[in-house]
């Protein structure tokens, strides 16, 4: 049996490999922000990395390991209202 992991769940394994020391709560939280598909911002991402101190490095990471991601970091910043 094989089972597909969902975004969050890859996220979470992701950061806990790179000895990220997190609650699973934290690390929950931080798997939601990524999928959450209204968090579109490349300034949104600097925030998840000042809010949560993971380094740019790993946001990078982050990018480059979960696919689903890719469209969402590749739109341009929303306009401001």
């Amino acid at each position: 049996l094989t089972t597909l992991a969902t975004p969050e769940l890859e996220i979470m394994a992701i950061l806990r490999i790179n000895d990220i020391s997190y609650s699973m709560q934290a690390l929950h939280d931080i798997a939601r922000f990524w999928v959450d598909f209204r968090q579109t911002n490349a300034l949104l991402l600097h925030t998840l990395s000042i809010t949560y101190n993971i380094s740019m490095k790993l946001v990078f990471l982050l990018q480059q390991k979960c696919p689903i991601l890719a469209p969402i970091i590749s739109m341009p910043p929303l306009p401001r209202a």
